[in-house]
């Protein structure tokens, strides 16, 4: 078998110590929302093929990060920041996915990650909702600029 952490994942890292906890059960599994819209994301799968395989997936991505695995975990695995940390190390070896990319723009372009068109807006008011409002696209991008996400600009390395 491979080695019991993906080559580069840091030892110091807390979640990444609890992933030899995991003994498969599928409690995990079974209570994902992403995995019961998409059975092709497993959660367990990806730790296993990451930890043995030193395989990343891409379905890393659709994790909806929701803490359901987490919070029915009976060994208390801290999935979601093995995900997170598989993330990174995924961006560290192969760069962002593409999906990421198209996300970010949308966002910088309308503030939201999703469009906002008059017909959600009238969903949005039959529902007894205020409209959502297209113009926060301004502050959003002074937030991302402020945290340097961008298309091209990679986040600053955490100090300390």
């Amino acid at each position: 078998l491979a080695p019991l952490r993906p080559s580069g994942l840091p030892d110091a890292d807390a979640a990444g110590r609890d992933a030899p906890k995991c003994f498969t059960c599928g409690i995990c599994v079974a209570g994902c929302p992403v995995g019961y819209l998409a059975p092709e994301y497993n959660l367990v799968q990806n730790l296993w093929d990451a930890f043995y395989r030193d395989r990343l997936s891409p379905t890393l991505w659709w994790c909806a990060t929701c803490y359901t695995c987490q919070d029915r975990c009976p060994h208390d695995v801290r999935m979601v920041e093995i995900i997170f940390l598989l993330q990174r190390l995924y961006v560290e070896r192969s760069g962002r996915p593409g999906f990421i990319d198209s996300l970010v723009s949308q966002v910088e372009r309308t503030g939201y990650m999703a469009d906002i068109t008059p017909a959600l807006n009238r969903k949005r008011e039959q529902m007894g909702l205020p409209p959502l409002s297209t113009t926060i696209a301004v502050e959003v991008g002074k937030v991302l600029e402020a945290c340097r996400v961008s298309r091209t600009t990679p986040p600053p390395e955490a100090e300390g």
